[in-house]
């Protein structure tokens, strides 16, 4: 299985689009949250993510990196990335690893990365 910054990911489905996300974008995605014995945390149908944005974990935001629009991934996040040895009271036990399908709905403001600008 491919990894990005110690994420694991299975491409379910391939994105349309010859843009992918980058560390300087922002995109509109859905996601399936689950621990990673199929436990259900939350669904999300539809949000605005950016790669700075620290209220989103870490494990997602890698994941997320290279996917097209209309990508669906299945992402394992390590428990260092997610919500780590504190864990979420009630829903996300200390250093679970989460199972996250997510899918690309729209990249907003793609700006090309250094490499392929030159």
């Amino acid at each position: 299985m491919p990894t990005i910054k110690n994420v694991k990911f299975k491409i379910l489905r391939m994105g349309k689009t010859e843009s992918a996300v980058n560390e300087q974008d922002s995109c509109r995605a859905s996601m399936i949250i689950r621990l990673n014995n199929g436990k259900l945390i939350r669904e999300i149908s539809d949000c605005e993510v950016s790669y700075h944005d620290r209220n989103i974990i870490a494990g997602i935001r890698y994941g997320m990196l290279g996917m097209r629009c209309g990508e669906i991934r299945e992402l394992t996040i390590p428990p260092h990335l997610a919500y780590g040895k504190h864990g979420v009271p009630d829903q996300v036990p200390p250093d679970s690893v989460l199972k996250i399908k997510i899918k690309v709905n729209q990249i907003i403001d793609h700006q090309p990365t250094q490499a392929a600008q030159h």
